[in-house]
């Protein structure tokens, strides 16, 4: 096993805002309210069982309360970007 280690200066440090990804633009929390509705679709059982765990405990429930109008405000706020980028 080879542990290589960089000895920099502060000055040779750099931000990587310059550096692009292909899942850039996924936002997470949209994609989990995503998830979570495909397994509501496609399986309905587990999404079931799934939901009674969350359910189990009031603190859970409003943390995926929470993510969900999270995912759903920031579903909106990407829409209306992509809409004012394309002169909308």
């Amino acid at each position: 096993m080879c542990v290589c280690v960089c000895v920099c200066s502060d000055d040779e440090w750099t931000d990587d805002e310059e550096v692009t990804s292909p899942i850039d633009d996924i936002d997470p929390f949209i994609l989990y309210a995503d998830t979570l509705a495909g397994l509501a679709a496609s399986q309905p059982a587990k999404h079931a069982q799934l939901m009674a765990v969350v359910q189990a405990s009031k603190e859970t429930t409003a943390t995926l309360t929470g993510l969900m109008t999270s995912a759903e405000t920031r579903r909106a706020e990407k829409a209306k970007a992509a809409a004012e980028a394309n002169g909308h």
